[in-house]
Formats: structure tokens, C-alpha cells, sequence
């Protein structure tokens, strides 16, 4: 992270997997896997001021300064993986009583996507922005909504996808 431009890369991404390798018990069951990102390719982004200023307090709050200046590092200063990263997710909504909601860190990046939606850019636009494919951002990041007027107010209405209304209805 570029705490002065305000600029975050993402170039890597770590995931926990079963410990095929496990000699004896005193080893853990699973272990870290660092790997590239799901296109193979580094991501910049720039901060809008507030993730900025959210962002440069926790990384200066932390105890944990290190060469890969992780933003949310473990407890004990290693990477997050994302298995932790939606666990804690879970606790926070859980906290603002918006435990009942799903969908994870997802949500948030399809909230993102969405809302660029919103505001006219380009399915390409946001694919590129949010790292995936532009079918993958299509068809699963981005919510089309209508807005509907009723009694002067104005409300947007979230089309359900095929699958889950028939689920739904069914």
C-alpha cells in the first residue's frame, strides 16, 4: 500500500488448504497457500479519501509493520487469508446487527460493483476495476435495479436472479 498517494496493489492472494503432508500431530491440519491473483495479474487501485484515512489508521494503529505492508495482518503480524478475512466480516455484521445478511466480503464487492453501475460505467469498467472477467461481473457482481417511484419517493427494486426466483417461487 502507498500510504502518501493513497494507492493499494493487489498482486497476491492467500488461501488455507489441508496439510497433505502432515507428519505427525504437533503439525497443523491446514497450511497457508500463497498463489497470484485469480487472472494472474496485479491490481492498483486508488483510495477514495475515506478508505484512505480508514485504511492508514489501521496500518498505523498496527503493531505489525512489515516488507509486504499487509493493511490487516493476523494477530501475529502474518498474512490474512480469506477465510479469516470473511470470519471477521461475519463478527462485525453480526455486531451491527446485520448478522441475518449474506454473501460475505463478496457483498461488498458486489455492492461496489453495482453502485458503479449506478452511476453509468461500463460492465468492462468495473470488470477491469474489481480484477474478474466481464461475464463473471455480469452475471454475478452486478445487481440490475429499477427505480420505481411511489407516493414521490424513489426506490430501487433489485431484479432476482432466474435461479433463485424459480427457487423462490417454487
Amino acid at each position: 500500500m502507498d500510504l502518501e498517494n493513497g494507492i493499494i496493489t493487489i498482486d497476491a492472494n492467500a488461501s488455507m488448504a489441508k496439510n497433505r503432508n502432515k507428519k505427525n500431530d504437533d503439525e497443523n491440519n491446514f497450511i497457508m497457500m500463497e498463489g497470484t491473483t485469480k487472472n494472474q495479474k496485479a491490481r492498483t487501485i486508488e483510495l477514495k479519501k475515506e478508505a484512505h484515512e480508514v485504511l492508514k489508521q489501521i496500518y498505523m494503529n498496527s503493531k505489525w509493520k512489515n516488507p509486504q505492508n499487509l493493511v490487516s495482518p493476523t494477530l501475529t503480524g502474518k498474512m490474512n487469508t480469506t477465510s479469516n478475512m470473511e470470519n471477521r466480516l461475519k463478527v462485525i455484521m453480526k455486531n451491527a446487527k446485520l448478522g441475518h445478511i449474506k454473501g460475505g466480503c463478496h457483498l461488498l464487492r458486489k455492492t461496489f460493483a453495482t453502485d458503479r453501475y449506478q452511476e453509468g460505467w461500463r460492465i468492462e469498467q468495473i470488470a477491469s476495476y474489481i480484477g474478474d472477467l466481464e461475464s463473471t461481473t455480469r452475471k454475478y457482481y452486478v445487481a440490475i435495479r429499477r427505480k420505481m417511484v411511489h407516493d414521490g419517493k424513489v426506490t430501487n427494486i433489485v431484479r432476482i436472479p432466474t435461479k433463485l426466483k424459480d427457487e423462490a417461487d417454487g
